[in-house]
């Protein structure tokens, strides 16, 4: 984990922008829920699948174990949480499992990211994505248990439907228009990378659209050198990928976070 994590959420309030933290469950503790309610908008359990699953995924026979603790004290101090889950080939058949789970420990929001080669595993030897036609099953059958949910927790596939681009180009990031804009509508998503490297999107996105290296610079003067030198490379990255999504006939549905991030390492 970042070193200076805590100084960071401290900054990210003072600068009116919303935390989000996704955590396996283990810095979870009653120690630190009053800073957890204090700088932290939205904080996810990373949940991998069943108890087996998870735990060899991770590589540890008490990872589940603590994720669940970690609920468990979210609850206690009644903090509103959600489940966040990255789906893979081998995760597919454990999508009921996780709505089960997700309502079982009241959470909020059950959140569905489709791996993709970004980050982690561009390195990675194992194909484990999903094709085109499964992330049409997943985009359907997601939408339909939305429908079924009665409210009790909001549900977010985080796939892209072809069709939104031709409602508004500017839906998915930036909602301002010029570099004097509030930076939350320029940019809704940024990440701090555990090398203290900020970057828009996701993790592992081209090191050319780099907001801050917080081990050189304050957010804010990256902010400021980020808006009038990368921002505008940062559009013209978006668009030209719009562009090259409505030529394509034969993809309806898809992870916009893998082919920004890939088109932004294509043309670094």
């Amino acid at each position: 984990m970042y070193r200076d994590f805590e100084k960071a959420l401290q900054l990210c309030k003072a600068l009116s922008l919303k935390t989000l933290v996704v955590t396996n469950g283990f810095f979870i503790n009653k120690k630190n829920i009053d800073f957890i309610t204090t700088y932290i908008d939205v904080i996810a359990i990373s949940i991998d699948g069943p108890e087996n699953v998870h735990n060899e995924m991770r590589n540890s026979n008490i990872a589940f174990k603590k994720a669940t603790e970690g609920i468990a004290i979210l609850k206690e101090c009644k903090i509103k949480f959600g489940i966040i889950h990255t789906l893979t080939e081998q995760t597919y058949d454990h999508l009921y499992w996780l709505l089960e789970f997700t309502k079982a420990n009241d959470a909020k929001l059950l959140q569905i990211h489709p791996l993709e080669k970004a980050g982690r595993a561009i390195d990675s030897s194992l194909d484990t994505g999903l094709d085109q036609d499964s992330l049409q099953r997943v985009y359907s059958s997601l939408f339909i248990a939305s429908q079924d949910c009665n409210n009790s927790f909001s549900i977010q596939v985080d796939l892209v439907h072809k069709e939104f681009f031709e409602e508004d180009r500017n839906f998915i990031f930036q909602n301002g228009n010029t570099i004097d804009s509030i930076p939350a509508s320029l940019q809704k998503i940024i990440v701090l990378q555990p090398d203290g490297i900020i970057v828009p999107v996701s993790y592992g996105f081209s090191n050319k659209y780099m907001i801050a290296d917080l081990n050189k610079e304050s957010l804010t003067s990256g902010w400021s050198r980020y808006m009038n030198d990368s921002y505008p490379s940062f559009l013209k990255l978006n668009s030209e990928l719009i562009d090259k999504i409505n030529a394509t006939s034969d993809v309806s549905v898809f992870n916009w976070t893998e082919k920004i991030s890939e088109h932004g390492l294509a043309i670094n």
